[in-house]
């Protein structure tokens, strides 16, 4: 089911709905992140991703996984699956404008190589080192998960950089129930 004012995603009504794309190259054990150049989280190292843009002619959040993937980095994901969801909620500017609920996506084949574009600059990790000193602070609590093959449920709270309180929910159903969304029946649906 659809929800919300971008008519694409699961999560809260009003809230934008988001991409975060992980892509793992399992033949060298390592990571396709990113250093974020510009918008928010600038800075930061993190996967590709954006806010659902049906203008942009998305029809799923699947499509605005793989189109943002091709945007920011220059390849196609083509074995994409949704792993979970992640809601944002950012106190520092009063008017929520940051809040977003984030669609996890997982893959390990794309179409295309690597490339730098306006927005980020790809940078592979081993497995074994992701370089969470320069991520997000709530990465190093899910991508741990997601990258053993798990699922990940969770909402944070932030106060900038900060996490000023969280918790994690043990499947979809469970988790849209805390955060007052509507039901659903898949996370890519």
């Amino acid at each position: 089911m659809a929800t919300a004012s971008a008519s694409i995603g699961v999560g809260r009504a009003g809230v934008k709905h988001t991409t975060l794309v992980y892509l793992v190259d399992q033949a060298a054990s390592r990571i396709l992140l990113a250093l974020k150049k510009r918008g928010m989280g600038a800075g930061k190292v993190n996967g590709p991703g954006g806010k659902a843009d049906v203008s942009a002619g998305d029809t799923s959040i699947r499509a605005t996984a793989i189109r943002e993937t091709q945007e920011e980095m220059g390849i196609t994901p083509t074995d994409l699956q949704a792993r979970g969801l992640i809601s944002f909620v950012f106190t520092n500017d009063g008017e929520h404008s940051w809040d977003n609920d984030c669609t996890i996506f997982f893959g390990t084949q794309w179409d295309g190589e690597p490339t730098e574009s306006d927005e980020m600059a790809p940078e592979w990790h081993p497995l074994d080192a992701v370089p969470y000193d320069r991520m997000w602070p709530d990465d190093e609590l899910w991508l741990p998960d997601l990258l053993a093959g798990k699922e990940v449920y969770w909402q944070f709270t932030f106060d900038g950089d900060a996490i000023v309180d969280s918790a994690s929910y043990a499947d979809l159903p469970t988790m849209l129930a805390a955060i007052g969304a509507p039901e659903a029946a898949a996370l890519d649906a």
